[in-house]
């Protein structure tokens, strides 16, 4: 996997760095129409599928590679069930099918790349919290249902966080290995970007 030039660790270590690394991307995911429609609760049926068709197409195969090269003996993966299952059920529940799936990153390859796509993943499972409550408020999350995927209890979703944060601490500490983590990171945000900016209508289901 390509790296880019060694980083600094700084105050707040490898969480607050990966933070500042990917905050453009993070930006530029949220700034797109879908994303936008989301974060304002104003997604209606069809726009919601398509954020989960596009959500899927990256989510699952990161999700699967990133827990297969997990430090600790995968013991996140032992506890944390994988939610790609959930984003596949939805997709179904809401009488879609899932997309192709969109251009990947390199193989994982080392632990500080599987926790630099682990933390865009979970924290993605964060973010879904704020998308549940702006379409409660909005009285839209209730004609979507039944759904799992930004169903997830908001306790498990800090408890899940927590341990991502616990082994980025644990297991990302030079300034080599942040930098394949924030690569990682960055590389995660942009296969998500590159999904949700594609055309629905002109995807072969």
């Amino acid at each position: 996997m390509a790296q880019s030039a060694t980083l600094a660790m700084g105050a707040g270590g490898a969480r607050a760095r990966l933070r500042i690394e990917t905050r453009a991307s993070h930006a530029a995911l949220d700034a797109l129409p879908v994303a936008l429609a989301l974060a304002r609760g104003e997604a209606d049926r069809a726009t919601y599928l398509r954020a989960l068709q596009a959500t899927a197409s990256v989510f699952g195969r990161l999700e699967a590679a990133a827990r297969e090269a997990l430090p600790e003996g995968n013991a996140f993966a032992a506890r944390w069930p994988a939610r790609a299952p959930c984003l596949r059920a939805d997709i179904a529940a809401l009488g879609g099918a899932e997309w192709g799936v969109e251009a990947m990153p390199a193989a994982c390859d080392s632990a500080p790349q599987a926790l630099g796509w682990l933390y865009v993943l979970e924290g993605s499972l964060l973010g879904g919290q704020a998308i549940r409550r702006r379409l409660i408020e909005t009285g839209r999350w209730w004609s979507l249902q039944p759904l799992s995927f930004h169903a997830l209890p908001k306790d498990t979703a800090a408890a899940r966080w927590g341990a991502t944060l616990a082994l980025l601490d644990a297991h990302v500490a030079s300034a080599r290995e942040l930098a394949c983590a924030a690569v990682a990171a960055r590389d995660a945000f942009d296969a998500f970007i590159k999904a949700f900016a594609r055309d629905g209508d002109a995807i072969d289901r």
